[in-house]
């Protein structure tokens, strides 16, 4: 499922679990110093970090959402993470 050389050379990975229509479940690796695109989906979102940590950006707010937390975000509401350096 994880994609060393693809994280390896774009700082995140994604595997669709779930894709039927506006659900979605996807899990994604990002690398230390990685991070996501902005995004800008038709369903909610969920956002839970099993390990490390994520700096997360929505309608100018940011949150640093760490190891067990959860984030969840109406739809449509653009959003990105990063993942700090180390």
């Amino acid at each position: 499922m994880l994609d060393p050389a693809l994280l390896a050379r774009s700082g995140h990975t994604a595997h669709a679990l779930v894709d039927a229509g506006t659900l979605r479940l996807t899990t994604q690796t990002l690398a230390p110093g990685g991070d996501l695109p902005e995004l800008n989906t038709d369903g909610p979102v969920s956002i839970q970090i099993f390990e490390g940590a994520a700096a997360c950006s929505a309608l100018s707010n940011e949150c640093t959402v760490a190891t067990n937390d959860s984030l969840v975000l109406a739809q449509r509401v653009p959003d990105l993470a990063r993942a700090p350096n180390s």
